[in-house]
């Protein structure tokens, strides 16, 4: 079974410290958080020492994202909100927050999509096969046809279809494209 839209918007928060991980290792300080992170009981006091034991400030921030990662989307929203509480290094939290809504918003409107292509199979499964025909393309200097006055109202003409191309999904689940006629509005000029 494919993971719901709720369990999608917390692999996100993973997504987006592991996506800002060069920024945030380059502009964390992580031991400011250790406080915090330990009493929301994110970090361990183990953890801390594993942490201060890499050589240089970028490492550090590297192993504490590490575990931040390890434990889950509620070590994203804890770190948020450390920043925010420590108020040095705001941007950061801006930042993760902005790309986080980022993907989210973009997550719904694919799962809004995926559910208006479900509609289109089942549209899709209605249709009849599309069978493409070739006609030869007359050859104007043969025929003469650049003199030829037809003196044919063109408005009076029958509507073309207009084709649509629908995705849709085969029994299997294989995707193909079906193309859907529909009469379009007649227009007084041609784009």
């Amino acid at each position: 079974m494919p993971p719901s839209l709720e369990e999608l918007i917390l692999d996100l928060k993973i997504q987006v410290l592991e996506e800002k991980r060069a920024e945030l290792c380059k502009n964390l300080t992580a031991f400011e958080h250790f406080p915090y992170l330990r009493s929301k009981y994110i970090l361990t006091l183990e953890d801390e020492e594993v942490i201060k034991q890499e050589l240089t400030s970028k490492q550090k921030n590297s192993k504490f994202l590490d575990i931040l990662i390890k434990r889950g989307p509620k070590a994203f929203d804890e770190l948020v909100k450390s920043i925010l509480e420590i108020k040095t290094q705001v941007f950061l939290a801006e930042m993760l927050n902005k790309t986080y809504e980022e993907k989210r918003r973009m997550l719904q409107v694919i799962n809004k999509d995926s559910k208006k292509l479900a509609t289109s199979d089942e549209a899709c499964s209605k249709l009849e096969p599309f069978s493409q025909t070739t006609h030869p393309v007359p050859n104007p200097a043969k025929h003469n046809m650049a003199s030829i006055q037809l003196n044919v109202d063109t408005l009076s003409l029958p509507t073309p279809e207009k084709k649509q191309n629908i995705v849709c999904h085969n029994s299997e689940g294989i995707e193909h494209s079906e193309l859907v006629g529909r009469k379009t509005q007649k227009q007084d000029s041609y784009a």
